[in-house]
């Protein structure tokens, strides 16, 4: 199948980075990587969960009256409008709005990774497929918030609010990393870290059975820019609640726990080191705090999992030993495979069977 086969490239190519490739050779293999995935992603066709919602969408806007009185976010309308009277396709703004999202991401890649082929392998088995195909607006969304990564270590406050209130108009729930500017640079004690974490996970159960039969729900979907997310929470077809003991979960821990374990070992940048660190704390929190939706807590957390494209890479890297790297990178391999399997049995994932638009 298409996704294990790019996973499989990815993985050979990280193989390659770490035995220490010429430039050249890396360079070219980066072309052919993200090539590969615009060819991917930007020419499918009747591929995504949304796919046929956001096509009836497209063929209904006419004008800019449309932008602007439609539920979905401003930003994300005007620029299928714009698209649209460029060239009417659905396609073409389907690869138009793919390209952007994902070469955001390659640019912060490029930037920040130790290892730009397995940060993508990481992006294939969750955003790539949960958000660029799938949930294409907060796939735009995620692109900006991680485009501010620079302006939060630079202490650039006005050019990270920008960014993060264009995420928004792409999709509201990035609102949520908002506060990030000013947790991300803070220096937390590692007891302080593990204690919150703790309490975070005592009252995740009894927290999310409060939320689920008290009326403060019902109150905040009577806002209508939240009113569309009520079926998210509502349609047992979609939501669920997610135990403490589920392999997400511990996923997550796992990960966290590596980045810990390596923690001082770990060759970058302190800031960008403690910015990572902060982040992923946050996501373990939003996501165990939200446990009452599968979809709430996907959503909001990403925002701060997706860190995960740069903590891995950085993980894998800092390993002295060739053995260790390898082995490490069959271990995220491994966590890579079982990511796409789940996404791939779960009822109307939309990404099987694929089609790419020439055929």
């Amino acid at each position: 199948m298409i996704y294990y086969s790019l996973i499989s490239i990815l993985f050979i190519f990280s193989l390659f980075q770490q035995i220490n490739l010429k430039k050249g050779q890396l360079k070219l293999l980066k072309y052919f990587s993200i090539t590969l995935l615009i060819i991917v992603g930007g020419l499918r066709f009747e591929v995504g969960a949304d796919w046929y919602s956001y096509k009836n969408l497209f063929l209904s806007i006419s004008n800019y009256s449309d932008v602007f009185n439609s539920r979905e976010e401003k930003l994300f309308m005007l620029i299928m409008f714009l698209s649209k009277n460029i060239i009417n396709s659905y396609s073409f703004f389907i690869f138009i709005l793919f390209n952007i999202a994902f070469l955001l991401k390659v640019k912060i890649l490029n930037y920040y990774s130790k290892d730009f082929f397995l940060s993508l392998l990481i992006y294939v088995s969750a955003i790539f497929l949960i958000y660029d195909i799938n949930g294409i607006r907060q796939g735009l969304a995620i692109s900006l918030v991680l485009l501010s990564i620079p302006y939060i270590l630079n202490k650039n406050i006005y050019k990270y609010l920008f960014l993060v209130l264009i995420a928004t108009f792409c999709h509201t729930s990035a609102i949520i990393f908002l506060p990030f500017y000013w947790i991300a640079n803070i220096r937390f004690k590692k007891k302080f870290i593990l204690q919150i974490l703790t309490l975070v996970v005592v009252f995740s159960i009894p927290l999310r059975e409060f939320v689920l039969n008290s009326s403060l729900l019902d109150y905040l979907f009577t806002f209508q820019r939240l009113s569309g997310y009520e079926n998210f929470l509502f349609n047992s077809e979609r939501n669920t609640s997610i135990p403490i003991l589920s392999l997400a979960v511990f996923q997550r821990f796992v990960i966290f726990y590596l980045f810990w374990f390596y923690y001082d070992k770990l060759k970058c940048d302190k800031k960008l080191k403690n910015l990572l660190l902060n982040g992923y704390v946050i996501s373990l929190i939003i996501f165990l705090i939200f446990s009452f939706s599968s979809e709430f807590a996907a959503r909001l957390g990403f925002y701060y999992k997706s860190l995960e494209l740069l903590i891995i890479p950085l993980i894998v890297s800092s390993q002295i030993k060739i053995i260790n790297r390898v082995l490490l990178l069959i271990l995220f391999l491994i966590y890579a495979i079982i990511s796409v399997y789940r996404l791939l049995s779960t009822d109307g994932n939309g990404l099987i069977p694929y089609n790419l638009y020439f055929f």
